[in-house]
């Protein structure tokens, strides 16, 4: 080893070092001993601490509040209550008229799978189908505050439903509540032409 090289000890290897060089000279008692412990251990844990506890907690805290951030999405809509019919049906804009009509397409679809008519990966494609016409309506329907937020009742259990079928696709119990969601959509909006663009095909 050259003369330029360093040797670099830590705080508690130096104080052990201390306290191996007094144990053999006698030079200090067992509480001088312990004093040299106690401040070598004060010294040493803020290192610990900043460059191991807090690196390892950033990201256990990000990981934290992304999970309760889908956790909260997922309660709200599974808690989410039908809303109440109004005394009279709003008006219904384009988007609204063709989004429930796909609507209704991918939840008939759902109707099969209730039957067993459909394995999982089709079941899966039909669930997905409903939070897609979800999705186009919340994109482009046009609504008032208060038929707005009715409408987001109605999807919001059409989403819950689907996502728990994606989730597990030989579980179809959600589409039952799914069908009664739909079925309000009539009894809400003005829609002339619904009740011939749904009927079942003779």
């Amino acid at each position: 080893m050259s003369n330029s090289t360093r040797i670099s000890l830590s705080p508690l290897r130096l104080s052990l070092l201390a306290l191996a060089i007094a144990a053999i000279t006698g030079g200090c008692s067992q509480a001088e001993h312990a004093d040299v412990l106690a401040e070598t251990h004060a010294n040493a844990t803020p290192a610990a601490t900043e460059s191991g506890h807090d690196a390892a907690a950033q990201p256990m805290h990000e990981d934290a509040v992304e999970h309760a951030a889908d956790d909260e999405h997922a309660d709200h809509a599974t808690a989410a209550a039908l809303p109440t019919p109004p005394a009279t049906p709003w008006p219904s804009d384009a988007p609204l008229r063709d989004g429930m009509r796909r609507m209704h397409r991918a939840v008939d679809a759902l109707g099969h799978a209730e039957r067993g008519h459909l394995d999982a990966t089709q079941t899966t494609a039909a669930a997905q189908q409903v939070q897609d016409a979800a999705n186009f309506m919340f994109a482009n329907c046009k609504l008032t505050p208060e038929p707005d937020a009715a409408l987001h009742g109605v999807l919001a259990a059409l989403m819950s439903g689907a996502a728990a079928i994606k989730a597990n696709p030989a579980d179809t119990s959600p589409v039952a509540s799914m069908r009664e969601a739909v079925a309000l959509y009539p009894r809400m909006f003005e829609d002339a032409t619904w009740q011939a663009d749904t009927a079942p095909a003779e």
